[in-house]
């Protein structure tokens, strides 16, 4: 494909007479001319590309093998990860309960405490009363200050 520069094109449509084009330069896409090869230069191509194919080759296995430690790397970070995880929680468990157990302690000793009042407190009231109905036996002893 030849490329005509937009003067030329210009100088064309105004004069219509051709214009003298300057060299045209090959695209950087364009591989050019085949030119026909000899068994020696494709001999030489396809030891250098199976020396590619090679490098690549052996670049795509390194890489296999990095991906694969990394992965089981990574399988370890998350297995260890999930067992901190598990074990943190078995803790947190563990001191919940121990919690729970306590406030049901406490509240058992609350309970305790609760029912002797209440107990000291109807013995009293009974000996206060019988004190005052004339059972002298059940009348506290007064001590002098």
């Amino acid at each position: 494909m030849r490329i005509v520069s937009l003067s030329v094109m210009s100088a064309m449509f105004w004069t219509g007479v051709a214009v003298a084009q300057p060299a045209v330069q090959s695209s950087p896409l364009d591989p050019g001319p085949v030119v026909p090869k000899g068994p020696a230069v494709e001999a030489r191509e396809r030891a250098i590309t199976a020396r590619l194919n090679t490098e690549v080759y052996v670049a795509d296995r390194a890489l296999a093998a990095y991906n694969a430690r990394l992965a089981a790397e990574h399988r370890t970070d998350v297995e260890a990860t999930l067992a901190a995880n598990a074990a943190a929680e078995a803790g947190r468990h563990a001191l919940t309960a121990a919690y729970v157990a306590d406030r049901a302690a406490d509240a058992a000793r609350a309970d305790n405490q609760a029912l002797a009042y209440d107990r000291a407190m109807s013995r009293w009231r009974a000996d206060v009363a019988a004190c005052e109905a004339g059972d002298r036996s059940r009348c506290a002893t007064v001590r002098p200050d």
